[in-house]
């Protein structure tokens, strides 16, 4: 492998190998080329044969490094590391969350890359982070750079890319403590009509041709739709709106113990911009344990749910990024012939309505969530996003908290015990206020003893018989 180095802005054929590799791996993680995966013998080699033609990779802007040392540090790394052809070594450099390309297509790309320009890299702010797709349980970087290059292939190349020489964009960022990359989602990828190697008047006649051709077309086409959307019913256009907002929801995880989740916030900001009628006709749900069985077949659909109120809480979204949507009034719904309870979450005014109203609420369903209730029991509470409520049914006084069963029995325990006590103060009570030498008979005795008892009782020998009784007679 060369490793002279020529002055800066000539480039040496042995940097230029160094930085060959990086095209290959930077169009291996782009979007457009396949992510078949392949499964390779046991003795498939570790290090790809080296190319008739080493291909090189520039820094179009000489500053980037100096402004971004520690992204071009990685690039640099990434790209010495992986000239060599070391497959396992590329497997590493890629984030373990990703797929990687297989070895068949890695060592395709690295045989026929011959150039990468590699154009911009900067720093994703904030809010660009937190909506990028991410696994679940994985926490986000906190710096993550964009990388865009320009890959140019062998135009004799058998490489499934709709052009030789293409725009992609990867995501550079510390993962475990290592730097990998990623490729970055579409919505960041750059578009094709940004590269400069377009002749001005080649491309004008093209889109000529283009704007001729679809006019041909695409005319009957849009004629077709107008007269069909004319003869589609009104509310088509909310159905239509209702059943693409599952989707949208898909993300959302039933029986959590929040319901703090971006697909949520986006909803409630959806919801306080437009409203809900364009959601279509709610479905008025009387048991609402079909929600808490069937949860993902009402999700995102219009629903309506009475109940009481049981508890109305407005708070506020702590996270800066949500700031705007202001207060949430949160009113849990409560029925007697239901096991579950209803969370609305209300963008309008609602923090007014007294504990213990019976209202009706319209809103989009979202999810069942968990929560303890003020007996620390697990309960489940069918939770969906509003306006306000649509109908206030009446205006009852407070319903009297509920006892515990187990204060009742120890009530009661403590009332017996009380009782009981009564009843044997009073008994011994009784005892110690009589007198046995006031004890007197109620009526007399049938038989008089006491004659013989005292005549007994003066013998000289008791144990012998009443000689003087027998003798008398």
């Amino acid at each position: 492998m060369p490793t002279t180095d020529r002055p800066a802005g000539a480039g040496s054929a042995g940097r230029v190998a160094r930085l060959a590799l990086a095209a290959l791996l930077v169009a291996a993680l782009s979007t457009g080329c396949e992510s078949k995966k392949h499964k390779q013998p046991a003795s498939a080699p570790a290090v790809a044969s080296r190319p008739v033609v080493l291909p090189q990779y520039r820094f179009v802007d000489d500053t980037l490094p100096a402004k971004f040392p520690d992204a071009a540090a990685f690039v640099r790394e990434f790209l010495e590391t992986c000239l060599t052809g070391d497959y396992a070594a590329y497997r590493r450099l890629v984030s373990r969350h990703e797929e990687p390309q297989s070895r068949e297509r890695f060592e395709r790309l690295y045989a026929n890359l011959r150039l990468i320009d590699i154009e911009t890299i900067e720093p994703l702010k904030v809010e660009t982070i937190a909506g990028l797709p991410w696994p679940t349980g994985v926490q986000r970087p906190d710096v993550i750079y964009l990388i865009v290059s320009s890959v140019h292939f062998d135009p004799q190349a058998n490489i499934s890319l709709r052009h030789r020489e293409r725009k992609i964009a990867i995501l550079a960022f510390a993962e475990d403590g290592v730097w990998r990359m990623r490729p970055a989602p579409s919505r960041l990828q750059p578009r094709e009509g940004q590269r400069e190697s377009i002749d001005p008047s080649v491309a004008m006649r093209t889109l000529r041709r283009r704007m001729a051709f679809r006019a041909c077309i695409l005319a009957p086409l849009l004629l077709a739709v107008q007269a069909a959307a004319q003869s589609e019913p009104a509310s088509a256009p909310s159905q239509r709106a209702a059943t693409s907002q599952p989707a949208q929801l898909s993300r959302i995880e039933d029986f959590s113990f929040s319901y703090a989740q971006p697909d949520v916030y986006a909803l409630l900001e959806r919801v306080r911009e437009q409203g809900i009628a364009s959601a279509g006709e709610p479905l008025a749900v009387t048991r609402w344990t079909d929600l808490l069985e069937r949860s993902a077949d009402y999700r995102g659909k219009m629903i309506t749910v009475t109940g009481v109120i049981g508890r109305n809480s407005p708070w506020r979204l702590l996270d800066e990024q949500y700031a705007h949507l202001g207060v949430i009034t949160e009113l849990q719904l409560q029925r007697d012939d239901q096991p579950i309870s209803c969370k609305c979450l209300l963008v309008g005014e609602a923090a007014d309505l007294p504990l213990g109203a019976e209202v009706t609420v319209s809103g989009v369903y979202v999810m069942i969530q968990q929560y303890y209730s003020e007996a620390r029991r697990l309960r489940q509470a069918a939770v969906l996003v509003g306006v306000g409520p649509s109908q206030v049914v009446q205006s009852v006084k407070k319903a009297a908290p509920q006892r515990s069963p187990t204060v009742g029995l120890v009530a009661a325990a403590c009332a017996a015990l009380v009782i009981v006590w009564l009843i044997l103060r009073r008994t011994v009570s009784r005892r110690e206020s009589v007198r046995l030498d006031r004890l007197r008979a109620e009526h007399p005795a049938p038989r008089n003893l006491s004659e013989e008892l005292t005549d007994w009782a003066q013998r000289d020998d008791p144990s012998q018989p009443d000689t003087r009784r027998d003798s008398s007679g």
